[in-house]
């Protein structure tokens, strides 16, 4: 996603822990990620735009954070809904279809996951996909 940040003119920043293994298909964690910062690309042209992967014992936590016009509270859950878009009233086919989200979070849940929008201060938003983690070992234990 590094060259279509660039061509986005958006700094795309990556903080991760190594070595992090989750139980996820590896094309639906893609795609999840590619509908989050492409969203983030769209909605916050010329701003940076951070992903921080982490864990906290149980789950692979993935934040994508963008510094765009931010999404209003009473859209809050909408987007989640298919075909909706924020500001697109006039269903403007150039800004998408409104499907990005929807699918990232079946996706996510498929793989009993989950993945919604935090609240922060300031502008922007803040998407958080948590995936569980792999639990190492486990098979061989149950043999």
């Amino acid at each position: 996603m590094q060259e279509r940040a660039r061509a986005a003119n958006v700094d795309l920043g990556v903080d991760a822990e190594s070595a992090i293994h989750a139980q996820c298909d590896p094309q639906m964690l893609e795609t999840i990620l590619s509908n989050l910062l492409e969203n983030a690309f769209r909605f916050a042209p010329n701003e940076p735009v951070q992903v921080a992967v982490t864990t906290n014992g149980r789950e692979l936590c993935i934040t994508v954070l963008d510094h765009g016009t931010g999404i209003p509270d009473t859209d809050f859950e909408r987007i989640f809904e298919e075909f909706y878009q924020v500001g697109n009233a006039e269903r403007n086919r150039d800004k998408g279809l409104g499907l990005g989200l929807p699918i990232a979070r079946r996706l996510a849940r498929l793989q009993r996951g989950d993945l919604y929008l935090e609240r922060h201060a300031g502008h922007g938003a803040r998407f958080v996909l948590r995936l569980p983690l792999e639990q190492l070992g486990a098979s061989s234990a149950r043999s």
